[in-house]
């Protein structure tokens, strides 16, 4: 039986390999973050989340019992980042950013809820394509879908938005898609040979069965 299970073992690892797909929908959300947590770099689902300075915790506005990420340069002096390893690029004189990748891996957003405190002017969502999205353009509280090859295949996005020592928006369940990669031809190759052993043990186990079963008449 142990020889049996250690190539089907196997086979199944490779299989797993291989069924990977071209996407995998990740959905980052703050409903496990308490609330009123501030905080600098963290890991969510895998994607990285940099502030400039740090990110408040909230109850969002578009689920029960749910948080929303706001972010603000309050208690950062002079506009220097007290997030000594803030992952993004220094924001314009006068605005605070939060910075998201996933590990230099590439990625697509595919939309994320926002909802407007006080006004739109100067907040935005830029991708490293050149994708660009201003607030002000936007409803509060609404969905906020995306599309077109500047949000496509991205390397990192940073939500920015003018400091007044409050947050100004609040972001929450932003959807990504992260491709993965399609196994190469070795992989194949790998999982055929694992099925191909699988099959040799079996056999070999039959014939095992089949000679005991002989010698026991």
């Amino acid at each position: 039986m142990l020889l049996t299970f250690r190539p089907i073992a196997v086979a199944c690892a490779l299989c797993a390999a291989s069924a990977a797909t071209l996407g995998a929908e990740v959905v980052v959300d703050f409903d496990e973050i308490p609330q009123g947590t501030y905080f600098e770099n963290v890991i969510s689902h895998g994607f990285r989340l940099s502030p400039y300075c740090h990110i408040d915790i909230f109850a969002g506005p578009f689920a029960s019992n749910g948080s929303a990420m706001g972010w603000d340069n309050s208690g950062c002096n002079g506009g220097n980042p007290t997030n000594a390893s803030y992952l993004g690029q220094s924001p314009s004189p006068g605005f605070s950013s939060v910075f998201v990748d996933y590990f230099d891996h590439p990625f697509t957003l595919e939309s994320f809820f926002l909802d407007i405190q006080i006004n739109g002017n100067g907040g935005s969502v830029l991708s490293s394509k050149g994708g660009q999205l201003s607030f002000s353009q936007l409803a509060s509280g609404q969905l906020v879908s995306v599309a077109g090859p500047k949000w496509s295949g991205i390397d990192w996005i940073q939500f920015t938005s003018p400091d007044i020592g409050n947050p100004l928006f609040y972001v929450d369940s932003m959807t990504f898609r992260v491709a993965l990669p399609v196994p190469e031809p070795e992989t194949y190759a790998m999982f055929a040979l694992g099925l191909g052993v699988v099959a040799f043990v079996a056999r070999r186990s039959r014939t095992y069965k089949s000679d005991d079963h002989a010698a026991a008449k």
